[in-house]
């Protein structure tokens, strides 16, 4: 018997919103299939069942603890092009908020370091603005 979910709010008012922010970070010539879709899908059930795999499909944001930030991981192949992109959470015994997209920079590490941070100050910011009556999806 699988364990009952956590409840999850999202940040985005609708999941064509939520797909449409990734694809914007990822730009015009990498384009979002049904199976990326499908693959966010199924991670966030695992998560929500606490199901996932830790460090290669979830990681704590450990600069970020006091958020209680997660990132969930994948890698899409847009053909012969991969793409390492993260979702950004907060989660906690009670419930799993879903906050912010991030794709990276897989030339240069620093840059990289500095877009995620930049992401999960956006994620921290985008979760203090949620209150606990914002109706989730």
């Amino acid at each position: 018997m699988l364990p009952k979910p956590l409840p999850i709010r999202w940040y985005w008012p609708s999941e064509e919103e939520f797909f449409n922010e990734l694809a914007e970070l990822l730009g015009r010539e990498l384009q979002l299939t049904w199976q990326h879709k499908y693959e966010v899908r199924e991670l966030i059930s695992r998560f929500s069942r606490q199901l996932a795999k830790t460090r290669s499909e979830i990681k704590k944001l450990v600069a970020f603890t006091f958020a209680e930030l997660i990132e969930l991981r994948f890698e899409f192949v847009f053909g012969v092009t991969r793409r390492k992109v993260r979702l950004i959470t907060s989660a906690n015994n009670c419930m799993i908020t879903i906050l912010a997209w991030h794709v990276k920079n897989e030339t240069n590490s620093e840059l990289s370091r500095e877009l995620q941070n930049a992401a999960c100050n956006i994620a921290v910011q985008r979760l203090r603005g949620m209150s606990l009556d914002n109706p989730s999806r």
